[in-house]
């Protein structure tokens, strides 16, 4: 009967599925992995260095106004680096997409799923990779807007962290037409 369980019964049970669902998640996860060709594994290699280069520094955040009150007040400038996930805009949401996606495909080509990407996996993921690339290249020229405080002006200029996030992009781009000149076969349909 329903109303005979034990209490803390059900929190156990839900633990239980819960520890199940990670080890046959991993156990997929590892699987995936070990089906894939070198060649399909280096965009995986590649997304995960642009996840990476979204904790690095992008932006450097400069806050310039008065500080103090009275016989006190200093006018001042306070300079601190801001990471991808600091100033998050659709660039940077661009940016995860594609190497979400590509994970995805790769993970879902491991596991034997046959479906067809017009060009190939390498055309898509190098596709991918140059449109990232061209994200982070937009964000050198348009970085985010000046915001007027009530403490001062904040202004924000580019960092290494965006630097490196294009070069990974590239190595995307550039491991996708790997995997293309690969030829590796998909599943048949």
């Amino acid at each position: 009967m329903a109303g005979s369980r034990e209490p803390g019964g059900g929190a156990a049970a839900a633990a239980s599925r819960a520890g199940s669902a990670v080890r046959v998640g991993t156990r997929r996860l590892i699987g995936s992995w070990s089906h894939l060709a070198p060649s399909q594994r280096l965009p995986a290699y590649a997304c995960a260095a642009i996840v990476v280069t979204m904790f690095l520094p992008w932006y450097s955040q400069t806050v310039a106004g008065r500080f103090g009150s009275g016989e006190d007040t200093r006018i001042d400038a306070v300079t601190e680096t801001v990471s991808a996930w600091g100033k998050f805009t659709f660039v940077e949401g661009g940016v995860l997409l594609v190497a979400a996606a590509v994970l995805l495909l790769l993970f879902r080509r491991g596991e034997g799923k046959a479906f067809h990407l017009p060009g190939g996996d390498g055309a898509v993921i190098a596709a991918g990779g140059g449109w990232a690339a061209f994200l982070c290249f937009y964000r050198l020229f348009d970085q985010p807007a000046t915001e007027r405080l009530p403490e001062g002006v904040v202004t924000y200029g580019v960092r290494w962290g965006l630097f490196f996030a294009m070069v990974a992009c590239l190595f995307l781009a550039s491991t996708g037409l790997r995997l293309r000149a690969a030829d590796v076969a998909e599943p048949p349909l």
